[in-house]
């Protein structure tokens, strides 16, 4: 029989994550109330929360537990005076900056004056200790706190949304956090049954994650930093992404109501569902964590779906695990030389990269050949073969389509999350034709374009405009620069020396567009910087180069080679620290520059 159908944009999604709507009023943690006694709700302030208070100290809100309230707007509740310090947890309610409904259940130590995901494995952390050896509030948030570079901030008592000018990777972090915790739930669902997830199936295994995320946290080797995407940032990132995912099946398989919920979940081996979800879950996790703080508060705007929201209900990760899903059980696993760890992680990268371009028939070819060749090498093991994969039309969507570099013609199949091209150096500029389906969102606009060289070197360049207007004239799109745009520059030479600078009355010159063409103009930036330091011999001359290009304010798609199929983008970020970011979706280029043009 065969089986795993399903839809790359099918797999439900809800919001975990949300983010406030403003600054003002929501005050620091030297405003909060007497601690234990009231506070605030905050995955993105959550409104019409019930809160809990653990009055008998069991580590469960249940029935038993009746001192319960209700968060107003903004996520404030309170309990009546006199009513101790417990534990505390929050479920229901509804995203005030979405709309969504809230899934899930976030819990507090005692004495906190804040319930996030953060305090939420602060308290998992409490909760796994043996008996006898439990840290404290303070010192459980103290290693949480250490583990996830964020020094000496109170988690307890500092408000993530309030402090997102004068505390970014509070912010950044918190959502990226919740991120990781749909995401994980999400995955584990998926490699079980190897169908879409459904909202139950996400709640009932959302303690699951809190448990391995909080665990794969607190016994990291090292202190990871999830805003950090250099390569070396990225690798940290999905270590403890692997670690977490691995750890949350086995939470899952230990806990009754979530293996009941999610049938399935006793057969897979979890280092074999890490290897095939962590890199996927890693980069949506770090595009939230790399987005500016300040735009993750920022008030919603009518028809486009906030950055966060993206990226937990993004069905990249879970899809790819979904097609995978037979050959991540603990028999599969047997066939170590066919279908180890490294074999599915190559294979979850391929189908990734093949659903990705709307090659639905290579993504089930690439499994059944995977499956053929575990069979041969374990012929006791059951595993059935799979059909490709519905990928429905992506409605109301810009559709980007003959993307160039240096006027080269890109071919959109995907190898290795890239579209290839050649081109004769120096790398000068992108282009691309913007057209409309439907009828798109669209809103204040951002664009940014990360230029990082493979081999042999060390360069980069990062251009991000901060403001664009972006508008359907007829079905084509036009992008104006206004001239009160800022373009943020960063780079790095040969030698490594890095340099950065933030020019005014120049994005006009950079970004420009024509009948319905999108141009970049990366030259121009580098002329207007050419006498400072580190900029001069910036020049992108021979070798290859990884192109990552982001776009804000309208959902994008991609009208790819492969079946001549339009896909959704996937989540892109750019980011020049604590100066500019632009997190939405895009697309990647691999540039090979041969020769030199001077």
């Amino acid at each position: 029989m065969s089986k795993r159908i399903f839809s790359k944009t099918g797999l439900v999604g809800f919001s975990l994550t949300a983010i406030a709507i403003a600054l003002s009023g929501c005050g620091d943690s030297s405003s909060l109330p007497v601690a234990g006694t009231s506070g605030k709700v905050v995955d993105g302030y959550v409104s019409g929360a019930t809160v809990i208070l653990d009055s008998n100290d069991d580590l469960v809100c249940n029935a038993a537990d009746t001192t319960r309230t209700t968060t107003d707007a903004q996520g404030n509740f309170s309990f009546p005076a006199g009513s101790g310090s417990h534990m505390t947890c929050a479920l229901g309610g509804t995203d005030i900056t979405t709309g969504a409904a809230f899934v899930g259940e976030l819990k507090a130590p005692p004495g906190a004056t804040q319930i996030t995901p953060l305090t939420t494995l602060v308290q998992a952390t409490i909760d796994a200790a043996p008996a006898g050896g439990k840290p404290t509030p303070a010192e459980a948030s103290a290693n949480i706190a250490t583990k996830l570079n964020l020094g000496t901030t109170n988690l307890l008592t500092t408000d993530p949304v309030a402090v997102a000018a004068t505390n970014p990777a509070l912010t950044q972090t918190t959502t990226a956090v919740q991120t990781l915790l749909v995401q994980a739930a999400n995955n584990v669902a998926a490699a079980a049954t190897g169908l879409p997830v459904s909202a139950a199936q996400t709640a009932a295994l959302f303690s699951s994650a809190v448990s391995g995320v909080a665990s794969a946290v607190a016994s990291s080797s090292v202190n990871v930093d999830l805003t950090n995407t250099t390569t070396a940032g990225a690798t940290s990132v999905t270590t403890l992404v692997t670690d977490a995912i691995s750890k949350t099946v086995t939470a899952v398989q230990t806990n009754t109501t979530a293996a009941a919920t999610v049938v399935g979940v006793a057969s897979l081996a979890p280092a074999s569902v890490a290897a095939a979800a962590a890199t996927n879950v890693a980069t949506v996790t770090q595009v939230v964590a790399s987005t500016s703080a300040v735009t993750l508060v920022a008030a919603p705007v009518a028809g486009v779906v906030p950055v966060s929201l993206s990226a937990q209900t993004d069905t990249t990760a879970s899809s790819t695990t979904a097609l995978v899903s037979d050959l991540l059980t603990t028999n599969a696993a047997e066939a170590t030389t066919s279908n180890s760890v490294a074999d599915i992680v190559a294979l979850a990268s391929t189908v990734t990269n093949a659903l990705e371009s709307g090659d639905a028939t290579s993504a089930s070819t690439l499994v059944n050949t995977q499956i053929t060749a575990v069979i041969v090498e374990v012929p006791t093991v059951v595993i059935e073969p799979v059909t490709a994969p519905v990928l429905p039309p992506v409605p109301n969507v810009i559709v980007l389509t003959a993307p160039q570099l240096n006027g080269v013609s890109v071919g959109t199949t995907s190898v290795d999350g890239f579209f290839p091209v050649t081109v004769s150096g120096p790398l000068t500029s992108a282009a691309m034709t913007l057209s409309v389906s439907g009828t798109p969102a669209l809103s204040a606009a951002a664009v940014g374009f990360d230029i990082t060289e493979e081999a042999p070197g060390t360069r980069q360049l990062k251009l991000v405009i901060d403001s664009a207007t972006l508008t359907n004239n007829g079905g084509v799109i036009s992008v104006t620069v206004p001239s009160t745009a800022k373009l943020y520059v960063w780079g790095m030479n040969t030698a490594g020396v890095v340099s950065q600078a933030t020019l005014l009355n120049a994005a006009s010159n950079v970004l420009t567009s024509t009948g319905g063409v999108m141009s970049v103009n990366w030259t121009s930036a580098l002329s207007s910087l050419s006498n400072q330091p580190g900029f001069g011999n910036l020049s992108l001359l021979t070798g290859t180069f990884n192109v990552v290009a982001a776009l804000s304010g309208a959902p994008l798609a991609i009208q790819t080679t492969a079946q001549n199929a339009v896909v959704e983008a996937g989540l892109r970020s750019v980011s020049i620290p604590d100066v500019a970011s632009v997190s939405g979706q895009g697309a990647s280029f691999r540039v090979t520059v041969t020769g030199s043009v001077l």
